[in-house]
């Protein structure tokens, strides 16, 4: 009888464990993935910033030209690398488009729920109460509130 007592124990606390060490991935990837996009975000300023002058102001094409950018004979990096996301450990990151074509952010392709939902850093204060990851939006040169951000003048997004 003690020896099941003690095995029932044992299970529940080995499930509880589970549990807390899921929750806590959960929100280490949260803090990645607010930090890989905090850094897209900066490599689309530095792009639009480093724009030739003369030229219409426009996103990069593709994410990769975010890692060596084509405008220039010289070699210009705005981000280093494109890491996956964390969501979804997949580089299948979703890109904003403007209605020229150019890339004004991206989000995740998770469609899970946040753990997170309040207390976000303030650059990112419209993430609040958004209920899929896929709701964050990472973007630069977009109006966002707390209804959402605004892509064109048709068109707002959580």
């Amino acid at each position: 009888m003690t020896v099941l007592f003690v095995l029932a124990a044992l299970a529940f606390t080995s499930a509880a464990t589970v549990q807390v060490g899921e929750l806590h991935r959960r929100r280490a990837a949260e803090d990645e993935l607010i930090f890989i996009g905090a850094q897209f975000r900066q490599a689309l300023r530095s792009w639009h910033e480093a724009a030739p002058a003369g030229r219409a102001p426009r996103g990069p094409l593709r994410a990769e030209d975010l890692l060596l950018d084509p405008r220039f004979a010289q070699p210009q990096r705005h981000l280093r690398h494109l890491p996956p996301d964390p969501m979804t450990g997949r580089a299948d990151w979703v890109l904003l488009r403007a209605r020229d074509g150019g890339i004004v952010g991206l989000h995740s392709a998770s469609s899970r729920r946040p753990v997170r939902q309040a207390n976000f850093p303030s650059d990112f204060f419209h993430f609040e109460h958004r209920g899929r990851y896929r709701d964050w939006w990472f973007t630069w040169g977009l109006i966002c509130t707390a209804g959402g951000c605004t892509l064109d003048d048709t068109t707002t997004a959580p």
